[in-house]
């Protein structure tokens, strides 16, 4: 099942960010800030607004504090981004890149490409009510083919890589799916578990909405059926129903305590908790009933 994973230092969903430049090798470090650009997630509930220092207003203050030629001071920079509705300043460097690879079928130097790429990056709330926020992030090439496979077909590995590093630097301020292994309840010797089984077959397959129906089916025939109520759960968390998915999940924990049944219970609470700090959203009508807010 996909599930949402919560970014890595703060979601930024439908926030303006000013990317402030990224320190490092000049070769990588306007790349790296196009493909920031380009690689930005457009669908629906993760949209975010990004833009450079270069969009903004350049008095020349700025210039003359920079810190870097590539990374404006936060001094000069942060009433500017906050005058002009941003939220967060990013900030990067580029910290360590490997020796040069060179691809077996192409000879030519200018097709080298770093085995890996090491970032540090640095998220800054203009509010300045919040403290700043920092990730080491290291891409390697192989991983990120394998992460990201249309990009394994890029003609430029070293653009290849830069590429995957954008991606991999959303999922520290964006949220980002997750796969993760559920278990299903199997029930035998009840009647209709055959119902249930053949659900469970087609929900591993990722068939969802089907199987979802024939556990409804076996839930109308015996509403004690508590492997359906579980299973029905879990239909509801993939189709983000999160207060459905803890009414059935409560449910079966009333009629069979098992542990199952309750760890059950456990992770759809802690992935709604999840779906809900990816979000920036508030508590649920229903609140929290087994896991609690994290310490300060």
């Amino acid at each position: 099942m996909h599930v949402w994973q919560a970014p890595a230092m703060k979601s930024a969903v439908g926030k303006r960010v000013i990317i402030a430049g990224v320190e490092g090798p000049r070769s990588l470090t306007g790349r790296l800030v196009d493909q920031l650009l380009q690689q930005a997630p457009s669908d629906a509930g993760r949209q975010i607004q990004l833009a450079t220092v270069d969009q903004l207003p350049q008095p020349p203050e700025i210039q003359l504090t920079s810190a870097t030629d590539a990374v404006p001071s936060d001094v000069a920079l942060m009433p500017i981004a906050r005058s002009e509705g941003f939220d967060y300043v990013l900030q990067g460097r580029v910290i360590e890149k490997t020796h040069q690879r060179i691809r077996r079928d192409v000879v030519p130097i200018q097709n080298a490409a770093p085995e890996h790429i090491t970032l540090s990056w640095r998220l800054l709330a203009t509010s300045g009510d919040q403290p700043p926020i920092g990730a080491p992030l290291t891409v390697h090439f192989d991983d990120a083919m394998q992460r990201y496979p249309d990009l394994a077909n890029e003609e430029d590995p070293t653009l290849a890589l830069l590429k995957a590093a954008a991606r991999d630097t959303n999922r520290l301020i964006l949220p980002s799916l997750r796969k993760d292994e559920v278990l299903l309840a199997r029930p035998y010797l009840t009647p209709l578990s055959g119902r249930v089984r053949k659900g469970n077959k087609l929900a591993k397959n990722g068939n969802w909405q089907m199987a979802a129906q024939l556990w409804e089916e076996a839930l109308r025939w015996n509403p004690l059926n508590t492997s359906a109520m579980v299973n029905l759960s879990l239909a509801a968390v993939a189709r983000q129903d999160f207060t459905q998915a803890k009414e059935l999940a409560r449910r079966a924990v009333r009629w069979a305590p098992t542990k199952f049944n309750k760890e059950n219970l456990v992770w759809i609470e802690l992935r709604q908790r999840e779906y809900h700090k990816s979000f920036g959203l508030d508590d649920p009508p229903e609140g929290w009933f087994v896991t609690f807010d994290e310490a300060p």
